[in-house]
């Protein structure tokens, strides 16, 4: 069986890209605190309901290691 082909908006496939990018430079891409892949990230951030917030965590350098996001919950 073949591996099944998903289609991102714009959007989607821009965040997507860039998290991409961040994870090939040696980033951590973290989910609510659990390492995830790209595409996890973006099916959260553009498929639950909610918002995510981007936490980004450097080094002592200034230069990113680790993005997080984190889920905000609406105040229901």
């Amino acid at each position: 069986m073949g591996r099944r082909m998903i289609r991102f908006s714009a959007a989607e496939q821009s965040l997507l890209d860039e998290l991409k990018a961040y994870q090939k430079e040696g980033c951590g891409i973290y989910l609510n605190g659990r390492a995830s892949y790209p595409y996890e990230v973006v099916n959260a951030c553009f498929r639950e309901e909610g918002g995510y917030m981007r936490d980004l965590v450097g080094d002592e350098h200034a230069v990113i290691r680790r993005i997080d996001f984190i889920r905000i919950r609406n105040g229901k």
